[in-house]
């Protein structure tokens, strides 16, 4: 186990750097605090994230600090992050980057505290692990959290991803605050209980085209051009939650492959996936539960 009090110092990667410049496994328990930073951007080519946490075992816990990536700045192959305080982000997109990459059965993270997760194209990713937001932490990027299957296919075989939210703000500029893909998100899960989840740019906050089920409830608000787009899965409303779709008003069927806010809480877009083999894995339909 090792606490590393950064201070006021930066710590930087080298040329020769591995793919990280830190690895956590075994039962180890890293912990960072201080107001430095750590800084991965300034690597080798082979060099794409500060923090590797690969082990059922192991754990990183960050109170305090800046953690910069190139292309992650915390990746959780096994094991957990404990992010409750500092800023998570990184310098290079590319389509599977995110400040904050999750992937794996055994991998889980949890972002609380006042922690602030900063992405240029997603905040978080998660492929078949686990997250949880909760108190004032912050997520902002063009998406938000993304959330799909380990080995990006639909299979009841393969983890799926699972999302928890009871405080705290996702914010996306230009994409989705929380989304899937109807090719690879099958039967993954969204319970959200409270804290917002936006969308500033006009399009829709949550898209939901895939199998699985989406839960919004507690004092959740959710606002966007379209608060939510669903084309398949579960989706239940409950309790005090509100849904506020700001966008103009569009009086036309929904496009098939893609998403456009129109203005609704909740845009049903039935049966526009599922009529070809694995953009399901038990069920196309969907389901609309509204109470109170």
């Amino acid at each position: 186990s090792l606490t590393l009090d950064l201070k006021e110092y930066t710590i930087q990667a080298s040329s020769t750097s591995e793919y990280c410049m830190f690895k956590v496994n075994g039962s180890g328990k890293f912990t960072i605090q201080g107001n430095g930073t750590i800084d991965a951007s300034t690597g080798g080519a082979d060099v794409r994230t500060a923090i590797s946490v690969e082990d059922t075992t192991a754990s990183v816990n960050i109170i305090s600090g800046t953690i910069i990536g190139k292309y992650r700045g915390v990746e959780v192959q096994k094991g957990t992050a404990n992010i409750s305080g500092g800023t998570v982000q990184y310098t290079t997109d590319m389509d599977t980057s995110s400040a904050v990459y999750i992937s794996g059965k055994s991998s889980s993270a949890e972002i609380s505290g006042n922690a602030q997760i900063v992405g240029k194209n997603a905040a978080v990713r998660v492929y078949g692990g686990k997250l949880n937001v909760k108190d004032s932490a912050t997520l902002e990027g063009n998406f938000g959290v993304m959330l799909f299957n380990k080995n990006s296919q639909n299979s009841d075989k393969v983890p799926h991803a699972s999302f928890t939210m009871s405080g705290g703000t996702i914010t996306a500029t230009s994409g989705f605050a929380l989304s899937g893909n109807n090719l690879q998100s099958a039967q993954c899960s969204a319970k959200i209980t409270g804290g917002k989840l936006e969308q500033t740019s006009g399009e829709t906050c949550i898209y939901w085209p895939m199998e699985g089920n989406l839960t919004i409830g507690g004092t959740a608000v959710v606002e966007g051009g379209s608060a939510i787009e669903a084309k398949m899965g579960t989706i239940e409303i409950q309790g005090n939650a509100q849904l506020i779709g700001n966008g103009k008003y569009l009086d036309e069927e929904p496009p098939h492959g893609y998403s456009q806010a129109d203005g609704s809480a909740i845009l049903v877009s039935a049966q526009m996936y599922g009529a070809n083999n694995g953009q399901y894995i038990d069920s196309p339909a969907l389901t609309v539960k509204i109470e109170g």
